[in-house]
């Protein structure tokens, strides 16, 4: 499954600002994140986040150095922290579209 420019604006902005991370926490979850790559990413954020350590792409790529270009590379593509309820909302709703179509095609 292609992953979405949200899930990857989310996770950027939380590298860029850490103090957003209670803005989104209560909505997403590791789950909600449509590849193994962003869902590791999320939660090795939140962990930094929640130890009260800055989660931002030396020390995430520290924790995930096979993929730190990528994890580079979706910080450099934000550009912006200001959307970032709304690209988690994204995130959600897209969950629950795939999660309904499973629970269909059942």
């Amino acid at each position: 499954m292609t992953p979405t420019f949200a899930e990857e604006a989310v996770l950027g902005a939380l590298m860029l600002g850490n103090d957003k991370f209670h803005e989104v926490a209560t909505v997403l979850s590791a789950e909600q994140f449509t590849s193994p790559f962003r869902r590791n990413l999320w939660e090795s954020v939140r962990d930094r986040i929640r130890d009260g350590e800055p989660a931002d792409p030396v020390t995430v790529s520290e924790l995930m150095p096979g993929q730190a270009q990528e994890i580079w590379a979706i910080c450099n593509n934000t550009h912006s922290l200001a959307n970032l309820k709304t690209y988690a909302n994204i995130v959600r709703g897209n969950w629950r579209r795939r999660e309904a179509a499973m629970i269909g095609a059942v």
